[in-house]
């Protein structure tokens, strides 16, 4: 007959288990011997783990980490909150993130309190997504391409612009009637009536834009 190794339950199939797996609330041993009915406020966890108000055993680093590990919220109860830096933003749960991570578009709080209230100003050349607070190139809104997680940057793209209507793809010069391809964007000649495709704002953003999004498509060395 097989022995397990101390601190480990044996299943009556032989599978030997963590302790601390037994009355866990999970099926570890295929006939539920691991949680039979008498499991309640006498079971004992192993003293690395953490026990439930449900009497789940979970790994004590579980505990105040901002997820209901037990399921009951019990290892999220009496936590203290360290404090955070000047360069952190604390969410509504307690947890510290990056301030650079608040309004972003993205949630990098589990309960999305980073995205509530964002008041974001796009520039003059920019376009701000609807509903993700996202400002993406002016240049890329009626491109033909779905830059805005929400699609926000093509909607309505068949409206007249100056009196001219663009196709979808094609970008609408500032100032003048013109619709150009967006491949003459920034390529070093003027073929807008206003130079609008040419200018160094614009420009710089859009090379800004494109190095980002090729750099970000490579792993960290």
């Amino acid at each position: 007959e097989r022995e397990c190794p101390a601190n480990y339950f044996r299943c009556n199939s032989g599978r030997c288990i963590p302790f601390s797996w037994k009355c866990d609330g999970d099926n570890d041993c295929n006939d539920k011997e691991d949680e039979p009915d008498w499991c309640d406020d006498s079971t004992t966890c192993h003293p690395s783990y953490f026990k439930c108000n449900n009497n789940r055993c979970i790994p004590e680093r579980w505990r105040c980490d901002y997820d209901d590990d037990c399921g009951d919220l019990s290892d999220e109860e009496n936590c203290v909150l360290r404090n955070c830096s000047e360069s952190e933003f604390r969410c509504d749960n307690g947890k510290c993130i990056s301030s650079s991570w608040r309004c972003n578009g993205e949630a990098n709080c589990d309960d999305e309190s980073d995205e509530a209230n964002c008041t974001i100003t796009c520039k003059a050349n920019e376009f701000l997504c609807k509903s993700t607070n996202f400002c993406i190139m002016q240049a890329w809104h009626c491109d033909g391409d779905t830059d805005c997680a929400d699609g926000s940057d093509e909607e309505g793209c068949d409206n007249v612009v100056a009196g001219l209507t663009c196709q979808r793809g094609q970008f609408t010069c500032q100032h003048g009637a013109d619709c150009i391809s967006p491949v003459w964007l920034c390529d070093g000649d003027k073929d807008c009536s206003d130079g609008s495709d040419e200018d160094p704002v614009l420009c710089s953003e859009f090379f800004l834009f494109i190095f980002k999004i090729n750099y970000s498509s490579f792993p960290l060395l």
